[in-house]
């Protein structure tokens, strides 16, 4: 499988895709309905790690799929990062920018795994349960 999901540590608070190779929707939604009930099983915020730096392919409709992924988020989503180098991707990321206006807050581009660790960390140290809802 080329989309894989797993707690990323051991207080459950970063949940890791990691997509290799050419990857398909159906691969990744399937991680994605995997991913979303890990998150249900916790009570505090999950940020995700999009690991996309061992493939640079992206599938048909991008834009759009990615949109629906985006809108129907859980609750306890922190924030999201996308750690990869391509030069596509950060194009379609900025497509996306311009549709959603949440996006360059919640979502954001890491070009190294030490980058997406140290903004996800910043980001829970300063998001706590009790900010939640």
């Amino acid at each position: 499988m080329s989309v894989i999901v797993f707690w990323d540590n051991d207080e459950k608070t970063i949940l890791r895709y990691h997509f290799s190779g050419r990857w398909t929707w159906d691969e990744y939604l399937e991680s994605l309905q995997s991913g979303r009930k890990m998150m249900a099983s916790v009570s505090h915020y999950v940020c995700i790690l999009n690991d996309m730096h061992e493939t640079l392919f992206l599938p048909p409709n991008f834009v759009t799929l990615a949109k629906n992924v985006i809108e129907s988020r859980p609750d306890n989503t922190g924030l999201a990062i996308f750690y990869t180098s391509s030069q596509f991707f950060k194009a379609m990321y900025r497509v996306l920018e311009n549709l959603l206006p949440e996006v360059p807050t919640n979502y954001l581009i890491a070009t190294t795994e030490e980058d997406a660790y140290d903004r996800l960390n910043t980001w829970l140290a300063k998001n706590s349960m009790s900010s939640q809802r």
